[in-house]
């Protein structure tokens, strides 16, 4: 993929969504709504700080997550 006119290998897009490494790339006005959902999601079952982490760090990304 190229952004800005530079190459950007690990960047893709997957079904009209930005991935970066096979995780699904989330706009910086979406964290703490994603950080929310997955918190509270029946799956996770706010189980704690670390379980939510593994659970956004498996299947999204963005820049200090």
């Amino acid at each position: 993929m190229v952004v800005d006119g530079k190459q950007a290998p690990d960047f893709h897009l997957h079904d009209a969504l930005l991935c970066y490494l096979g995780h699904i790339c989330v706009p910086s006005s979406e964290h703490a709504k994603m950080t929310w959902d997955v918190y509270y999601s029946r799956v996770v079952r706010h189980f704690g700080v670390d379980k939510t982490m593994a659970v956004l760090e498996k299947h999204f990304y963005w820049p200090k997550l």
